[in-house]
């Protein structure tokens, strides 16, 4: 893609900081919004803006192909600047003005375009230098400061001349030993001219390195849908030109485990020539735990199918807060047909608001944006959301001419049509109910999704996949069964199919088609760490303690950060006698994760050894973590009248009756231990 000036003039600053800079060039009290009396030179009129709302992509090293900081690089251009500003194609900010504000709105006003315009027109006079303020200077090195971490790509990635764009992913592995907190990023690209965005997920699986390491070249394509990857802790990472890093509130940090992996996805752009990349992320730590945690709400439509010639489809949308809720953020994303968008709150009173409008959206410029204030948004508040596309020939940007039919699909050449919230909740309660309320929301969306990709998609074999897995998630396992059966039909290999077809069918009972599901998903991809768990807790459930263990040691090989195996290993030692391996395994797991089943089973171990206060210290770790963990509720109660300690087990075996009043070996021991202290009493 040729990269022209139009594409290039980004800016970025705060306007309040530029009307007071540009107040002070003037020598004089006033605004920006007062006409200049004399003719506009570069050094008093001209600099700020440029160097203000210009310099972060136009300067030496920076993502336009020229500079614009001096004077004698800004006169060269100054009809162009003047054009393109004039038509507000330049600098590139989609939202209109007059609804809630953005932070770093790079948006001119009337002034400074008349000003750019002015100077254009009177013959680009230079002024006396000493009145023009300090250049800025940017650094090639971090902006932020220096990280406290910098994950790297291993290796430069080689883009060819020629050919579409390329969506490519590459594993940043994470060296940490410990959870930390980040609080800010800051992206460095490494070849700005080609990157039209970039996104950074997390994998906790370790299977983005599997396949990044499976690639003859950097990174991989093939294969992504196999991961699963997220945004951490409701917040997204991305980057576009021009975007300036920030550090945030620590509040709003997000954790970092030991052993995730920090997934980078590059849309890449080609230039006509041969191109390398090596790119960064710099994260930024804070020793403040997280006290607020957003909720990524997702709008629009993934089952878009655009007639060709159609002038006026609309995607549309709409959903009702469960909760109260604070708006940070909005990021609104489409593809080359899109034209229009709005988005709007109304109350429950009836009141509307404008959330934001763009009027011209323009696909290479696409970017969030985070309100100046948290919006307050009440329970009921229905959340609405129209996009416009234009598939006629009339659209410059159509890139089929003749028209013809566009479905949803992450390439370019598809389309798309999402809507991104970024919420906070006032607590962690009223994030769950919005959560769960959500999930349903989304659910029923990908339903339309898969349906689609099976009316027209290429991959029909995926589309069953991923229409079983949403089935498997609504308890429609008959229903998912024939999905994952008919996926298989297509493609015999598919190794996910089969372990979703196994775990269905273990979820009904049949242990046998189960285990040979899990085999084939084995046969299908070796390197299927998962599926070797699935085998090995299987084969423990037969009593086969010594295959599963084997099946699970394979499993961890592969995927040696799997919490869950860990435990399950510890489980088939312990059931072997090898209680220091098992301890081990039990210890790992809660280094891991800390969850509630290896503290239980750290705990029964340490009864069986009649160390009372260790037993006593992990099964009260693992009832505050699941309050209603019956089993340690009971075994806690056993710990206690092994020493005797009469109403404490008294109470720990009332509380596990009041969870399950079924558990007869509860009430039993109950019964004996009221009728210990009753004989006490007498």
């Amino acid at each position: 893609m040729k990269v022209t000036l139009a594409h290039c003039l980004l800016v970025c600053t705060n306007l309040l900081l530029l009307m007071l800079v540009i107040a002070v060039s003037f020598g004089r009290t006033g605004t920006v919004n007062e006409r200049v009396s004399e003719v506009p030179d570069f050094s008093r009129h001209i600099a700020p803006i440029l160097f203000n709302k210009c310099g972060a992509c136009h300067r030496p090293g920076g993502a336009a192909p020229f500079s614009l900081l001096t004077w004698q690089d800004a006169r060269k251009r100054a009809r162009q600047i003047a054009e393109v500003t004039s038509s507000r194609y330049m600098p590139p900010w989609l939202p209109e003005p007059g609804h809630l504000a953005f932070e770093n709105n790079r948006r001119l006003d009337s002034s400074e375009i008349r000003l750019l315009k002015e100077w254009a027109e009177t013959g680009t006079l230079r002024g006396d230098p000493s009145k023009a303020p300090p250049m800025p200077e940017w650094s090639s090195a971090w902006q932020l400061g220096e990280p406290d971490l910098i994950l790297k790509m291993e290796e430069e990635y080689s883009l060819k001349e020629e050919g579409g764009d390329v969506i490519r992913y590459f594993t940043l592995v994470n060296p940490l030993k410990t959870r930390r907190f980040v609080r800010g990023f800051e992206f460095q690209p490494g070849n700005e001219r080609i990157v039209h965005h970039a996104r950074m997920l997390i994998d906790t699986t370790g299977l983005s390195k599997r396949l990044d390491d499976q690639d003859p070249t950097p990174g991989f394509s093939e294969g992504m849908g196999r991961v699963n990857v997220s945004d951490p802790d409701g917040h997204w990472l991305g980057w576009t030109p021009g975007k300036q890093p920030i550090l945030r509130d620590p509040k709003f940090s997000w954790r970092l485990k030991p052993g995730t992996a920090v997934v980078l996805e590059l849309h890449l752009v080609p230039t006509g020539k041969p191109e390398k990349i090596q790119s960064s992320l710099g994260l930024y730590f804070t020793d403040q735990e997280p006290t607020r945690q957003p909720v990524i709400l997702r709008m629009g439509s993934v089952a878009i199918e655009i007639p060709a010639d159609s002038t006026d489809y609309v995607v549309s949308d709409e959903y009702r807060l469960p909760t109260d809720v604070e708006l940070l953020n909005v990021y609104p994303h489409a593809h080359l047909l899109a034209s229009k968008m709005q988005a709007w709150a109304t109350f429950p009173n009836g009141r509307r608001e404008t959330l934001f409008e763009i009027k011209r959206w323009n696909f290479d410029w696409q970017d969030e944006y985070r309100y100046l204030e948290p919006y307050f948004l009440p329970k009921g508040t229905v959340l609405s959301m129209r996009y416009e596309y234009n598939n006629s020939s009339s659209n410059p940007r159509n890139p089929f001419q003749p028209p013809r039919r566009i479905i949803w699909g992450e390439q370019t050449e598809n389309e798309m049509g999402d809507l991104w919230f970024q919420v906070v909740t006032s607590t962690k309660d009223e994030r769950v109910v919005l959560n769960r309320d959500f999930h349903g929301k989304e659910t029923k969306a990908w339903d339309e999704n898969y349906k689609l990709q099976l009316k027209f998609g290429r991959n029909k074999d995926n589309a069953h996949f991923n229409f079983g897995s949403g089935l498997v998630a609504k308890g429609k396992i008959s229903e998912a069964i024939f999905h994952f059966k008919e996926a298989i039909k297509i493609n015999p290999s598919h190794a996910e199919a089969h372990y979703n077809l196994a775990s269905a069918y273990q979820e009904i009972g049949n242990q046998g088609k189960a285990s040979l599901h899990f085999s084939r998903a084995i046969d299908s991809n070796p390197d299927f760490g998962l599926a070797y768990g699935r085998l090995g807790t299987l084969l423990a459930n037969r009593g086969d303690w010594a295959a599963a263990i084997s099946r699970f040691k394979k499993s961890l090989d592969l995927l040696p950060r799997d919490p869950l195996t860990r435990n399950n290993l510890g489980v088939a030692l312990l059931s072997e006698g090898r209680l220091s391996e098992a301890e081990r395994q039990f210890k790992w797991a809660i280094e891991i994760e800390e969850f509630a089943d290896p503290h239980y089973n750290l705990g029964t171990l340490y009864g069986s050894q009649r160390q009372w206060a260790l037993a006593e210290l992990h099964l009260r770790r693992a009832i505050s973590i699941r309050p209603i963990f019956t089993l340690a509720v009971n075994d806690l109660g056993n710990v206690f009248a092994e020493q005797a300690r009469w109403e404490e087990a008294a109470a720990q075996f009332a509380r596990a009756l009041e969870i399950d009043p079924g558990f007869t070996s509860a009430r039993e021991a109950l019964r004996q231990v009221q009728s210990i202290l009753s004989n006490q009493q007498e």
